[in-house]
């Protein structure tokens, strides 16, 4: 059986804690954890080229991270 799809790793400055998703889109819109801002926010791109046998790691631009329109956290009575 197939892992999940992991493209996208998300990343807080002073967080231990990574976070992981398939999605450009899912990876800009999610909402920092409390006490974190967009600033903190670091959005690497994850790839394999199977010819060359190399794992490739691309960081997405701070002004596309900073510019993204984040989606509000749900609430729990939702």
């Amino acid at each position: 059986m197939a892992a999940g799809k992991l493209n996208y790793i998300v990343m807080y400055d002073g967080l231990s804690q990574v976070f992981g998703c398939a999605s450009k889109k899912i990876a800009l819109e999610s909402a920092p954890p409390d006490g974190y801002t967009l600033k903190d926010k670091r959005i690497l791109f994850i790839t394999y080229q199977p010819d060359n046998k190399k794992l490739c790691v691309h960081k997405v631009s701070d002004e596309e991270v900073q510019a993204a329109e984040i989606k509000k956290k749900k609430q729990e009575n939702e």
